[in-house]
């Protein structure tokens, strides 16, 4: 017997640590490290707004709000019915705004939809351009009319340099007709010019339409949906009893209605019939570029 319990060996019991675990792992810090950055993005928004100013945090708001001027569709106001009116004095400078979208939306490839595109653009830029731009249905599609004013100026005085207002008013046009108008023209009236040439008010009516047409171009207007450009002079005066008065410069930026140029083509000439009024009988033929 005490040979047998000799022979026996002694359990051994090992006893095995593991890795560390629980608040030990490393899982923890993965999610510690997603909440800093998510907070320090969140102060870094914060301070960014703090820096911006009031004038700038109202036209931030005014741009991301759906402005609604009517619950009516089509016509003056403008704009689908939305969440907001406007005050009563931006209202009646809306008004100032010879709109008749109806006739328009008939003219326009695209309809509706273009000439709502349109109206918004203006809609931005109304404290400032209402008593310029006038938009209206002409017999070969949308005229835009832009023209001066005794306190705001299209042109320096006596040349075919923009303003940057003209420029705003060009860049909202030209913002909203890029890619949905594929043909339209320019056409420059001026003011009559005393103290020069015969032809200085063709000259520089000529140089004014090219001045519109490049920045219509800079603006992202396709240079070949471009088809013309009119230079009228001093034929036809807005003010006739005051031949040099700045109300007579003006500029129209007709969207051209491709019905007319596909009526055009099955006449079988492919050219359009000459408009009335205009170039008509009794009224001078406009210089073409």
């Amino acid at each position: 017997m005490a040979k047998k319990e000799e022979n026996v060996e002694p359990e051994i019991i090992r006893i095995v640590k593991k890795g560390h675990g629980g608040h030990h792992g490393g899982s923890w810090k993965v999610a510690y490290a997603d909440f800093v950055t998510a907070m320090m993005a969140f102060f870094l928004l914060l301070w960014l707004l703090s820096m911006v100013s009031k004038e700038k945090k109202i036209l931030l708001s005014q741009y991301f709000n759906n402005v609604s001027l009517s619950n009516v569709k089509g016509g003056l106001p403008f704009m689908e019915s939305g969440s907001r009116n406007l005050t009563e004095e931006q209202h009646d400078l809306i008004t100032s705004l010879s709109v008749d979208s109806e006739k328009i939306s008939e003219k326009m490839p695209g309809g509706k939809p273009v000439m709502s595109e349109i109206e918004k653009a203006l809609v931005s830029k109304l404290m400032e351009i209402a008593d310029q731009v006038r938009v209206n249905s002409a017999e070969e599609g949308v005229r835009i009319e832009i023209g001066d004013t005794e306190k705001s100026r299209l042109f320096q005085p006596g040349g075919a340099v923009l303003t940057d207002n003209a420029k705003k008013i060009i860049h909202a046009v030209a913002d909203n007709i890029k890619g949905h108008v594929t043909r339209l023209s320019i056409e420059s009236h001026s003011e009559t010019f005393k103290d020069q040439k015969e032809d200085s008010a063709w000259e520089m009516s000529l140089a004014r339409a090219m001045a519109v047409r490049a920045e219509l171009e800079a603006s992202g207007v396709n240079p070949f949906s471009i088809e013309k450009i009119i230079s009228y002079g001093d034929r036809l005066l807005v003010d006739k009893a005051n031949p040099g008065s700045v109300v007579n410069n003006r500029v129209n930026i007709v969207l051209l209605d491709n019905s007319r140029k596909d009526k055009s083509k099955e006449d079988g000439n492919g050219a359009p019939a000459p408009a009335q009024g205009a170039a008509g009988a009794g009224a001078p033929a406009p210089a073409t570029h």
